[in-house]
């Protein structure tokens, strides 16, 4: 999104608007599928409770880095400037012309 010219803050908006709703959905559903494991009732409980609760925190943990602290680090230490295509073409045709410049001077 940024390299067709979007601004930072509007390619983070748009990124969060766009993956919020699968990230969230994931989560949950593998989060809620564990609970019953995770409440620990029945017979090799003790077992599988401790293991439920550490793939519920790590989702949610997961999930949290992913919507929150990925986007700020991404606006506080993205530096990148874009060009436009055109730009692109220009500087290629004037390296080009130094070049030709450089080998015709050495003749």
């Amino acid at each position: 999104m940024r390299a067709q010219g979007s601004d930072k803050t509007e390619a983070i908006k748009q990124a969060a608007t766009s993956r919020l709703r699968p990230i969230i959905m994931t989560t949950l559903t593998t989060a809620l599928g564990l609970v019953p494991m995770a409440i620990g009732l029945g017979e090799g409980a003790e077992l599988r409770a401790p293991m439920a609760i550490t793939v519920i925190s790590g989702l949610l943990c997961s999930t949290f880095l992913t919507l929150i602290v990925l986007p700020v680090l991404y606006r506080l230490f993205d530096y990148k400037q874009f060009e436009s295509i055109e730009d692109d073409e220009s500087k290629v045709s004037q390296t080009k012309r130094n070049n030709d410049l450089a080998e015709a001077a050495s003749v």
